[in-house]
């Protein structure tokens, strides 16, 4: 399992569920892509204001039912990194973090909570990738374009219905995204 990707690739996890003998049956599955960005004002003042917030940048859904005791393994999973997402750390600005993780969520129904699995996943430009080895052939023409997070500009996704905004004041955070 890959968890570097480059901006323009396709995301395929495997998700396997098995689920115990009871009473609850699953309603489906839905696994997305979630970028975590962190700004933060006043760095290293005493009165240092951290900002988090969460968008839903690519998801995948399944409404497979899933029975008390069945074990089910889902692998045509595809969730595409777009081209123009910031890469992971937004290099060359130290007041914005970038963030990403795959998120499995097994939908339990309304009785109960879903089952949340979250892993984290590093975005790189097309560019550094290729300097890490990878084959010329493997990076298309489009990706020579690609954001690599310069400036203090903020991208906005629109994608039908995936545009997901959550915002939370999150005080003095950890230095890790998690």
């Amino acid at each position: 399992p890959n968890s570097v990707y480059k901006q323009g690739d396709t995301i395929s996890p495997l998700v396997e569920i098995t689920l115990e003998k009871g009473k609850c049956p699953l309603e489906g599955l839905i696994v997305l892509l979630v970028q975590e960005m962190v700004y933060t004002c006043n760095l290293d003042d005493d009165d240092e204001m951290r900002k988090k917030e969460v968008l839903v940048v690519g998801e995948h859904v399944i409404d497979d039912k899933i029975v008390p005791g069945e074990k089910k393994e889902f692998s045509e999973l595809n969730i595409v990194v777009e081209k123009n997402l910031p890469v992971t750390g937004f290099p060359h600005c130290e007041h914005i973090e970038v963030g990403y993780f795959v998120h499995a969520v097994a939908k339990a129904g309304k009785l109960y909570d879903d089952v949340v699995v979250k892993l984290p996943v590093i975005i790189m430009a097309a560019e550094e990738v290729r300097k890490q080895g990878e084959n010329i052939n493997d990076v298309d023409e489009e990706n020579s374009e690609c954001i690599k997070g310069e400036g203090h500009e903020k991208i906005a996704m629109t994608k039908d219905g995936l545009e997901e905004v959550q915002t939370e004041d999150v005080g003095e955070l950890e230095d890790d995204m998690d």
